[in-house]
């Protein structure tokens, strides 16, 4: 918002509400008022305005003009109407303005009631009720069954796109009710409308119910500025298809048997987030970025802050990583997938990241294997190949290499270039790694859990058994977990976040996989197939151990789309996974994270 010169705003309410804005050239502020309700009643019909009982005043210090977003923010006036009579009744409530108010721009005014927001300049201009008012605009209208109360919520303020000119004037309102009464079979249908957008996609599901004995008959929809509205006969489902993501307008009219009608509007636009500097959108169907809830009381508040992660199997989740010297996009680069922006455990406390994991493996490992059978991720062999052997560093360590069940002996790995899979991570890949991280390693002794819960056992205290019986998992989330240059594995948890729902017959959505269904039955339930992790080709390592007590066994996804654990000595498929230091960002070109147009990156100052 430019620079302008700020403006005093003072708002009272008397009689209804009787709101005063003026305007100076000092600061701008807002005051309300109201400190007994006010009562107007006929025999049928009553209005009355209710104080909030946690104050008794409104008011606003040194306002000055705000977006709708801050507007929506401010505390509300509210107050009820009430339909005392034994017939339906119709009511409009109107914004009238006084003679002695000097506004000239009545669009700089922002008024939001009954959970619509609007510039009052926009509304109808309608028939002035009281003697002293030059012009009224209508704000809302409705009709109230006999005995029904409607409550509403008044918020007022100066738009953030007001024009300096207005400053000095001021602006005096009063609102007022006018109630009719209203024959039944003349009484029009409620509505209601609820919009999803899912990708190019929206879903318009009314609602509409007629009076008495009367029935919906038709359902017509329209979009944005469409003049003609089309006749969805029976059905209370429309499908419209955009090509952008800029706030769209939908509109529906129902007509009951009696040939009255009824029309509601909504808007909506699609979701974006900003991660590293891109804005992605945001979905709830579908394949694409979803935006994940912890609410676990047992967790701690930082681990509880939203996530966004990827789900689904088309999914758009591609980037360019670790690339070699001078490479553009494309030229000896790794295509890596964004797991999600995650929460993670830094030397500043829970902070979040980019996680992002190879495409492809880069060969079958043990997760690990020597003479003390441990799962102890600290101490295995991969973990050690992985960072402070050749894939980190390029330098020769000892591993265990070789097929599903390998029993071949200990061998040097080391990076050699000879195979696309071998090739260790360059300079400009490590430099944009994020090396202060805690890896929280927290086991669990069995995969019959769901995915919320592994989210949180994760994070908990129970691990492997390298050197004794595990201590039971710990609400307290005190496990230091484990700190190195940060080359790992997935949680189980990505994999259970990264599935979209079902294809199956029994249609699980995505929260049914997520909060309802153990990821040892992934496969049956169907939630696989919507799970951009799964590759369906290889078996591969998770990064946290099977904490019981009995053998050293490891987390693996199985192709068939389960999870389960076996010996830790296997060797099964490795993808690496990263966080990326805050400095990383993503291009903001063109590339739109597909398969043939994945996104770059680039590390800032």
């Amino acid at each position: 918002m430019d620079k302008r010169k700020r403006n005093i705003i003072f708002i009272g309410i008397l009689v209804l509400v009787l709101s005063v804005i003026s305007f100076t050239y000092a600061i701008w502020s807002a005051f309300f008022e109201q400190k007994d309700p006010n009562l107007l009643a006929t025999s049928c019909f009553q209005l009355s305005f209710k104080e909030d009982e946690n104050f008794d005043m409104i008011t606003l210090q040194k306002a000055h003009p705000i977006t709708e977003e801050e507007g929506l923010q401010l505390n509300p006036y509210k107050f009820t109407i009430t339909n005392n009579c034994q017939d339906y009744a119709a009511y409009e409530i109107h914004l009238e303005i006084d003679e002695d108010s000097n506004l000239s721009d009545f669009n700089a005014v922002h008024v939001s009631l009954d959970q619509e927001s609007f510039i009052l300049g926009s509304k109808q201009v309608v028939t002035t009720t009281l003697e002293n008012a030059t012009t009224a605009y209508s704000l809302t209208k409705g009709y109230l069954n006999k005995g029904e109360s409607k409550d509403f919520e008044l918020r007022m303020w100066i738009d953030e796109d007001a024009d300096a000119s207005i400053a000095g004037q001021q602006f005096l309102s009063q609102v007022t009710l006018t109630a009719s009464y209203l024959e039944e079979e003349k009484v029009p249908p409620t509505v209601d409308l609820e919009l999803a957008l899912c990708g190019n996609t929206i879903t318009a599901t009314g609602r509409g119910e007629a009076s008495g004995n009367k029935s919906i008959t038709k359902y017509e929809f329209r979009l944005d500025d469409e003049e003609e509205w089309e006749n969805n006969s029976g059905s209370n489902t429309k499908e419209f298809t955009v090509e952008d993501s800029k706030k769209h307008t939908v509109g529906m009219k129902v007509t009951d048997s009696n040939g009255i009608t009824s029309e509601v509007t909504k808007e909506i636009q699609q979701e974006t987030v900003n991660i590293y500097g891109k804005d992605i959108p945001v979905t709830s169907c579908g394949d694409g970025l979803y935006e994940v809830e912890h609410n676990d009381s047992t967790l701690e508040e930082g681990w509880k802050t939203e996530e966004y992660r990827y789900a689904g199997t088309n999914v758009n989740n591609y980037v360019w990583f670790n690339c070699g010297p001078g490479a553009s996009s494309g030229k000896t680069c790794e295509k890596w997938r964004i797991i999600g922006l995650v929460n993670v455990k830094t030397t500043n406390g829970i902070e979040q990241r980019l996680k992002i994991i190879r495409d492809e493996s880069i060969g079958n490992y043990a997760w690990d294997r020597d003479t003390s059978f441990t799962n102890d991720w600290t101490r295995s062999k991969l973990m050690e190949m992985l960072n402070d052997g050749y894939y980190y560093s390029s330098s020769s360590v000892s591993c265990y290499k070789g097929g599903i069940g390998s029993s071949s002996s200990q061998t040097t790995c080391q990076f050699d270039g000879t195979d696309s899979r071998t090739k260790g991570l360059e300079e400009s890949a490590r430099a944009m790694i994020d090396t202060d991280i805690t890896w929280n390693i927290g086991g669990w002794s069995t995969s019959e859990v769901k995915t919320a819960e592994m989210y949180k056992y994760e994070r908990g205290t129970k691990t492997g058994n390298s050197d004794a019986n595990p201590a039971e998992w710990n609400s307290t989330n005190t496990m230091a977990g484990a700190t190195f240059n940060s080359v790992g594995l997935m949680y189980l948890s990505d994999y259970g976040y990264a599935s979209a729902g079902s294809n199956s017959n029994d249609g699980k959505t995505r929260s049914d996989c997520i909060n309802d269904t153990k990821l040892y039955s992934y496969n049956t339930s169907g939630c696989y197939e919507k799970d951009w992790l799964l590759t369906e080709e290889l078996r591969e390592w998770f990064l946290l151990p099977n904490s019981s007590s009995y053998f050293p066994y490891a987390f693996y996804l199985d192709v068939s789309g389960f999870v389960s654990s076996l010996g830790a000595y296997i060797s099964y498929a490795v993808r690496p996974v990263v966080y990326l230091t805050s400095k990383a960002k993503i291009v903001d070109n063109s590339n739109d994270g597909s398969y043939d147009k994945p996104y770059e990156l680039e590390l800032t100052e």
